[in-house]
């Protein structure tokens, strides 16, 4: 199981950090909302942007995943301090959810954005929305930011029924009558039973990572790197984008093998072939693709 109060933050450059959840939300507030947005929207938006990270497993500080910087307020701190311990999840599950500046009155489901249809989720389907703008800003699935704002300052709506608008049949962990604790596999990951004889570097070779990341991915079940047990399942982060020289891609949401196949300059047919795929409209969040 991850802990649930940290997140491995990837600043660039190689600096890595694990990080407490809430003063990473309070480092996202400021540039995914606004300082004076009204306090319940901001507390919606904290709740998202914990929830995302730790989906997620591991993110970025800009837009590969969600925007964070040195920038706080007292009103965005404090609306995330309101919401300590709550999460976003379906069926007990802490889900990732996507959010964006505002729509043209209807949010969309992830197909319906043009991605991947793997990619849709019961609680990503489109819903009306009050923002009052006529075009998309964003890729319009989950949360329109915008209308959480119209929602929390015109509707006086609360950041819970802000959350289960748009975010349609999901729990709130931490505040609704369910488990609080549910086993949390990132997006971009994948569980290991370690086995007698094995150490993190060895499993971090195996897996083409590095044993700090793995241990910065498992903090709550490795107190010493060098004191591993059989039987213990670990999470496998792995990256969003390209991996190294061995050419291998990590498929996210919204991939489509058509537009990787003309990213790279090859055909759909040639990936299909290099990976054995069945079915090239159908490719998953989290596989890994070879590269030609």
């Amino acid at each position: 199981m991850l802990n649930q109060r940290t997140v491995v933050v990837d600043h660039g450059g190689g600096r890595i950090d694990v990080m407490d959840i809430d003063e990473y939300a309070k480092g996202v507030l400021p540039y995914e909302m606004s300082s004076g947005w009204p306090a319940e929207a901001l507390k919606a938006q904290a709740v998202a942007a914990k929830s995302y990270a730790l989906a997620a497993g591991r993110v970025y500080t800009d837009t590969r995943s969600q925007v964070y910087g040195l920038l706080r307020h007292d009103d965005t701190d404090a609306a995330v301090d309101a919401v300590r311990g709550v999460l976003l999840a379906h069926h007990g599950q802490i889900i990732m959810p996507f959010f964006f500046g505002h729509c043209n009155g209807r949010t969309r489901s992830p197909s319906q954005a043009g991605w991947n249809p793997v990619a849709d989720r019961p609680y990503l389907t489109g819903v009306a929305c009050p923002c009052g703008r006529t075009r998309y800003y964003g890729h319009g699935i989950g949360m329109c930011q915008r209308g959480a704002q119209t929602m929390a300052e015109r509707d006086g709506k609360t950041f819970d029924q802000i959350l289960r608008h748009y975010y349609q049949g999901i729990e709130l962990l931490g505040r609704d009558n369910v488990p609080s604790q549910p086993t949390v596999r990132p997006a971009n990951a994948e569980l290991y039973v370690i086995q007698r004889g094995d150490t993190l570097s060895a499993i971090a070779s195996r897996f083409g990572t590095t044993w700090q990341l793995l241990h910065c991915a498992n903090r709550d079940r490795i107190a010493d790197p060098n004191r591993i047990e059989p039987g213990w399942e670990i999470v496998i982060p792995r990256e969003a984008e390209e991996e190294g020289e061995a050419k291998v891609y990590v498929v996210q949401a919204g991939d489509m093998l058509g537009a990787l196949a003309r990213r790279w300059g090859t055909t759909v047919r040639a990936l299909v072939a290099l990976n054995s795929i069945s079915n090239p409209n159908l490719i998953r969040v989290g596989q890994r693709l070879l590269r030609p």
